[in-house]
């Protein structure tokens, strides 16, 4: 139990949910009647794998779309767990569902992870919003109005008239009109 331990501590798990998490297992494993021809390891991975299951509450796998805007899928997750081959295979799952994806390179922390973005949308035909040495905010808000332009979508709090598009200041910064503002995420 102590291994488990600091592996939950070791991937930034509070320290009351791991102890708690481990009470339970504990409490799991000594209720337990081992079989005789179960290895008792494989009976705690088990139990373990069950009470974070548990832990995480059921799975819902629908999305919700948005009825009002851009629908924004978030991936998060440790560096080279296949985030970014993922959002490809995704976004070409929506595509065949009638969805438009945009793929947001917003992963400005690691080497190549724009390139690769870049090179999966080329290979797979999807448009990639990206930008070198932004800041994932401003990126994230700027990829909003590409994809409003891509899907003529209008945000619900602002109304904009067809010629009322993003602009560029001439610094690689979109901004919108005088008098308009954007806001909001990216989304695939």
């Amino acid at each position: 139990m102590r291994e488990i331990r600091q592996a939950l501590l070791a991937a930034d798990v509070s320290y009351k949910v791991a102890k708690d998490f481990i009470k339970d297992v504990s409490d799991r494993a000594v209720g337990e009647d081992v079989i005789k021809s179960i290895h008792p390891g494989h009976l705690v991975v088990k139990i373990v794998s069950d009470a974070l299951t548990d832990l995480m509450g059921p799975v819902d796998h629908t999305i919700r779309w948005s009825s009002k805007g851009p629908t924004v899928i978030l991936m998060a997750g440790l560096q080279g767990t296949g985030k970014t081959t993922t959002c490809a295979k995704l976004a070409r799952y929506l595509r065949k569902k009638g969805k438009h994806p945009l793929l947001v390179a917003a992963d400005v922390k690691r080497p190549g992870a724009i390139d690769q973005l870049k090179t999966l949308g080329k290979q797979n035909d999807f448009p990639v919003y990206a930008e070198e040495g932004g800041r994932v905010p401003m990126i994230c808000k700027r990829s909003e109005a590409r994809g409003r332009e891509r899907t003529g979508r209008r945000h619900p709090r602002h109304s904009r008239s067809p010629g009322d598009r993003p602009r560029d200041d001439g610094r690689g910064q979109v901004g919108r009109e005088e008098g308009r503002s954007g806001g909001g995420l990216p989304h695939l």
